[in-house]
Order: structure tokens, then sequence, then C-alpha cells
């Protein structure tokens, strides 16, 4: 690990969120290896930063149109001196002015791997975070 490796990688992030809060794909995308796969709430998987480009720009124009995306890195852990994962929080708020609802709070895990000497994301799994509780409400509604 290099110093400064995990300002770096935060502020990768950051790029991603920001791509996301200005409707931009192209920035969204630019956070990730040529390679990088992708895995969306829903299951949905993408290959690569063309997928993933073209598919946050259809996003971005219909369903996800000025939404804004906020998050925080929760913790770094490198596996060697040019591997790192990467978990973070994040929640889409659909309407300006309003917080965003716990139905939508996600947890990320990226896989931060060095290309061409910058950090790049290789791999981002996105997850609704739906806990099971005591009274198994949750459970009846992933059955």
């Amino acid at each position: 690990m290099r110093q400064g490796d995990e300002e770096q990688i935060r502020a990768l992030y950051d790029t991603l969120m920001d791509g996301w809060n200005q409707g931009d794909a192209g920035l969204f995308a630019s956070v990730f290896t040529e390679d990088a796969d992708l895995v969306g709430f829903d299951g949905h998987r993408l290959q690569g930063v063309g997928e993933i480009a073209a598919f946050h720009a259809m996003l971005f124009e219909k369903w996800l149109k000025g939404t804004t995306l906020v998050g925080c890195v929760r913790s770094i852990r490198f596996i060697t001196g040019e591997v790192a994962v990467v978990h973070a929080v994040g929640n889409t708020k659909l309407k300006p002015g309003r917080p965003p609802t716990k139905e939508r709070i996600s947890i990320q895990t990226l896989v931060a791997v060095i290309q061409d000497g910058r950090w790049k994301f290789a791999a981002f799994q996105n997850t609704r975070l739906r806990p099971m509780s005591e009274s198994g409400t949750n459970a009846l509604l992933w059955m």
C-alpha cells in the first residue's frame, strides 16, 4: 500500500457519486476498469465500462432523472498493495429536498485495483439492506 491510496479510493467513490448526481453516465462509468462488473440492487449484471455507461445513461434520462445519490465509504481493506475491498452505504433520493427513505438504503461492495498507476473499480455489488428481524417480517417479504 502506498501513501495516499485510501484517499485516492475515497475520491474515486466520490467521483462515482458526482457522476450520478450530475446525471453524467460517462463520469459515473469513468471510475471503472474496461472489463468491470457491476451488479445492481435487482441482480442485473453489467459487464464492461461501455455497458455500465450505456445503462446508466438510460437510467439518468428516464426513471432516475434528477435523482441524487447519497452515501459514504465505511471501510477499505487492502488485500494486497494493488487490490482493496471497499464497503460503502448508499441511498437514492428520488425527489429534491426530501430525505432518502430507509427502503432504498443499500450496502455496496467494491473491488478497487491499480490499473496504469491509478485506482479503478473492477467490481461493484449493490444490495438493498433488508436485515432479517425477530418478527420475521422481512423473511416473509423475501419468500
